[in-house]
C-alpha cells in the first residue's frame, strides 16, 4: 500500500506538470510586464518546469555533452511559456536563468531559446511510442490537419464560404428549445492572440503557429511532430 500510495502521488504530480505547461502561456505577464519584479514569474515558472523534467544544478554537465531529450523540452516548454512579443532582453535574461537552474553553459541555452526553429524542427527520427499522439507538418513545416478549413485557416490563404460550410467541425447554438449547428470558422479556432491556435484532431491541444502556420515552441508531453513531405491534408 505504501509503494502504491507513492506510484500514485508521483502521477498526480506528473498530472499537474503537464496541466502547468499546457495553460501556462494564458496567465505569464506580456515581456513589458515581465521587465522587473515580475521576473519572478518565469523565474519561479523556469524552476517548476525544471523540477518536472528532473533538472537541477546537480546534473551539471559539460559544454562538449549534447542537450539531453529533458532539456531540451525544458527550452521548448520555456519557449511556449514566452509571448510572442517578448523583447531580447526578457529571453536574454530566461536563458541565463534556464542555464543557472539546469546547471548548463549559456551558450548552449540561449542560441535554442531564441530560434523559433529550435523546436519545431524537432521531426520524429526514432520510434513512436504508442501513446504519444502526432502533430503533422508538411514539407513546409506547416502544421496540417485532418480538417480543410482549419489548414486553410492557419496558412494564411483565403477561405471561401463553400469550404467554410463543408465543415463538418461544428458548434451547438441554443434558443430555448431550437438548437442549430453551425460550422466553425477561422476565428472559432483561435483565442485571443490570433497565434495560438486549437488543433482540430486534439480537444483541449494549443498550438502556436506563425502567419503562414509554420509551428512555433514546442508541444506538450504526450505530443510529437512528424514531417509528412507530401502532406496537406491528413487522412483519418
Amino acid at each position: 500500500m505504501f509503494i502504491l500510495h507513492h506510484l500514485r502521488t508521483a502521477s498526480i504530480l506528473r498530472l499537474v506538470f503537464i496541466v502547468f505547461i499546457s495553460i501556462m502561456p494564458m496567465f505569464t505577464p506580456t515581456a513589458s510586464a515581465a521587465i522587473g519584479h515580475n521576473t519572478k514569474v518565469y523565474m519561479a515558472t523556469a524552476n517548476f518546469v525544471a523540477a518536472g523534467y528532473g533538472l537541477d544544478t546537480t546534473s551539471s554537465r559539460g559544454s562538449d555533452v549534447p542537450l539531453s531529450t529533458a532539456e531540451v523540452d525544458y527550452i521548448c516548454s520555456m519557449q511556449r511559456v514566452l509571448p510572442q512579443s517578448a523583447d531580447m532582453s526578457l529571453i536574454e535574461w530566461l536563458g541565463v536563468t534556464m542555464a543557472e537552474i539546469s546547471g548548463r553553459d549559456t551558450k548552449q541555452i540561449m542560441p535554442a531559446l531564441k530560434d523559433p526553429a529550435f523546436c519545431a524542427a524537432r521531426v520524429l527520427h526514432t520510434s513512436i511510442n504508442k501513446a504519444d499522439r502526432i502533430v503533422h507538418l508538411n514539407s513546409k513545416n506547416i502544421v496540417v490537419s485532418t480538417n480543410p478549413v482549419w489548414n486553410a485557416c492557419v496558412s494564411g490563404v483565403p477561405v471561401s464560404l463553400a469550404l467554410i460550410r463543408s465543415n463538418q467541425d461544428t458548434f451547438a447554438h441554443r434558443q430555448g428549445s431550437l438548437r442549430t449547428l453551425f460550422a466553425k470558422t477561422c476565428r472559432d479556432y483561435h483565442r485571443g492572440d490570433i497565434s495560438m491556435w486549437q488543433h482540430p484532431d486534439f480537444p483541449g491541444l494549443e498550438v502556436q503557429l506563425d502567419a503562414k502556420g509554420r509551428l512555433l515552441g514546442g508541444l506538450p508531453t504526450g505530443f510529437i511532430v512528424k514531417k509528412d513531405v507530401k502532406k496537406s491534408v491528413v487522412k483519418n
